[in-house]
């Protein structure tokens, strides 16, 4: 056995200094362990931030094309509103050459499509044909109301007149 010259003594560590020890150790272990925690994490929000980005770039480019297509809708509404309120008014003529005696010359033609009237500056051969005509157009049904106005003689010996017709709406389909 070996023998000493001085005796050492143990060196008594305190107690509070372990406590210490334990302590700082527990929390490097901790932050340790919350930077890997941590880091972890913040991978994986980012993936799905990453990921709901590209979704809202996607849905951004659904708005443009949905605003697209709205547009197009209403352009497309308009024009179906046009269509459908559209008044035909070739029919009209077709109405008056099916109803006007041959031997009715019309001077002048007026057409008012808000009230659906048309005015008639026209002349006849004599007043038997005009009242033929008066006859012939108070048979149709497209007609509402049928006035004369101003009938005279012209020099030549016929009969000018004026006729104020107030049309069905029918007549324009």
């Amino acid at each position: 056995m070996a023998i000493e010259i001085t005796p050492k003594k143990e060196v008594e560590v305190p107690t509070w200094a372990t406590l210490f020890l334990v302590i700082c150790l527990i929390g490097v272990l901790v932050f340790l362990g919350s930077y890997f925690y941590f880091s972890f994490s913040i991978k994986n929000i980012n993936q799905e931030i990453a990921q709901k980005d590209k979704l809202l770039k996607e849905t951004a480019q659904e708005i443009e094309l949905k605003k697209e297509v709205f547009k197009k809708e209403e352009k497309i509404n308009n024009f179906n509103d046009l269509i459908l309120n559209h008044k035909n008014i070739s029919n009209i003529f077709t109405f008056l050459e099916k109803t006007t005696h041959p031997k009715i010359v019309f001077n002048n033609f007026s057409f008012n499509s808000s009230n659906n009237e048309i005015i008639l500056q026209a002349k006849a051969e004599n007043f038997i044909i005009l009242g033929q005509e008066i006859l012939n157009l108070k048979k149709e049904n497209l007609l509402t109301k049928i006035t004369l106005s101003g009938v005279s003689l012209n020099p030549e010996g016929k009969v000018d007149f004026s006729l104020h017709l107030f049309l069905n709406p029918q007549v324009y389909k």
